[in-house]
Formats: structure tokens, sequence, C-alpha cells
């Protein structure tokens, strides 16, 4: 059985996928796939993608038309057949202490959520390394996704989906997906799962390189059509949150 399912969205990734690959592969897990969906890259994406598959049998690759962030998530996704699912943006790398978060999980298998701690690095010459506030919990404790909420009232939760270890069987019994059309996807998803999972753990250790470009969404300046997809992330979640 697969035990981890890495999904990697890309689209115009030709100058990031083969470090973001190579940093999956450099920890040596066992039983693993790494899931590469190509969003319609019109750059050298592509080329790089299937030498990678043809060095690495545990890779594999769908290419589908350009249709944004969480199509090709939720591409991904279809195609993994591993016990736990983790995102990586194809900008970003892994720690090799990404080993060590597993560690957690061999002594709690249940658990739906794993969320490690993630740093921040900036595109420069200097890539200087910017350490993000650990979380403000009990690291030994398990939480359900109602009591992270009432945290949240207090403390500022990161919601990317990519600094979490989830549960496949979770996320499949519960429908969870990301909703097309969004900006700040991760937002609605986040949301989703704290009212569904019973079971959450947090690890301090710092698993995760999160790339801060000039260009990146994140970044931009705030505009209507920003404003107004935060908005809708609140509308969507929320509509969910009554149907169920």
């Amino acid at each position: 059985m697969v035990k981890c399912s890495f999904i990697v969205p890309v689209y115009n990734g030709e100058k990031y996928i083969e470090k973001c690959i190579n940093s999956i592969l450099e920890i040596q897990m066992k039983d693993y796939e790494i899931v590469i969906v190509n969003d319609g890259s019109t750059d050298k994406t592509q080329e790089i993608i299937d030498r990678i598959c043809t060095e690495n049998k545990t890779v594999k690759n769908a290419q589908i038309k350009p249709s944004g962030l969480s199509v090709a998530r939720n591409s991904g996704l279809e195609l993994a057949k591993g016990k736990y699912i983790i995102f990586i943006d194809a900008d970003d790398w892994f720690n090799c202490e990404l080993k060590n978060v597993f560690d957690v999980l061999k002594k709690q298998e249940d658990i739906n959520v794993l969320y490690y701690t993630a740093q921040s690095v900036v595109e420069d010459e200097n890539m200087k390394i910017y350490a993000q506030q650990p979380y403000k919990v009990d690291f030994e404790k398990i939480y359900s996704g109602n009591e992270v909420l009432r945290l949240a009232v207090n403390y500022n939760f990161p919601h990317e989906a990519w600094r979490g270890i989830y549960s496949r069987s979770f996320l499949i019994d519960n429908k969870l997906s990301f909703k097309p059309g969004l900006l700040y996807e991760d937002n609605v998803f986040w949301l989703e799962i704290m009212q569904k999972a019973e079971k959450i753990m947090f690890s301090n250790i710092v698993a995760y390189n999160y790339l801060i470009r000039a260009n990146s969404i994140v970044r931009s300046v705030i505009t209507e059509k920003n404003v107004k997809s935060v908005f809708d992330n609140i509308q969507v979640a929320f509509e969910n949150n009554c149907r169920n």
C-alpha cells in the first residue's frame, strides 16, 4: 500500500519544479508516490516532468487544460492512492525534517490532519529565511476542529493547504476538496476541515519552505476582486456549514 501521496500542481514552473520534486526524493521515504499535475503549462515544465518521471518510477504525471490551482489539486487527489495526502506548491520545497513529522503518525495513525510548521524564504540574491511563529497549541494534544476554531478567535491560524498531512479516507469520506473559481481557496478548505475533523494534531517541526516571489498572488495589492473573493469564501463556508 502507498503510504503517502505528494500532490504537486504546477503551471509554468520550469524554474522551480525540479527543486521541489528533488526535495521529496531526498527525504528517502518508503512507500510513497508523487503526483504532478501540469495545469496547462506553456514553458518547458512538461519536458522536465517527463525526464523526472523516466528517472523515478514513484512519480506520476497528469496533464490538464489550464483550470487553476483548485482543479489541479482535485485532479491530483483523484489520482492519489496513498493513505495520507500532502500538497506542495511547485515553487516550494521540503526540509528533510518532514520525515520526523511522520514519526508522530506512527503513534496516531487514525489522525485526520497533522499540521507541521513552515518557514518563508524570500526569492532574492540572499534567499533570506523568515521563521514563522509556531502554533500556539499543545503539541501533545489531539484537538477537534471545533476546539481549533475556538482557539482561532484569538489566534490567526495559518490556512494554507500545504501545511498539513491529511488522511485520504477523511477527505474522501467527507467529500472535502477545493472550490474552483475562488482566490484564497485554502481558506474555505481549512474551514470545512475544521467543521468535520475530530482528530487534529500540530507539530513544531519546520518541514516546509514557502517561497515568497515578487509576483506572488499573496503579495498583490488589495483590489476589489480580492476583497470580493474573501467574502465569497466566507459565504461558501457558511452555506456548506448550513447544509451539513
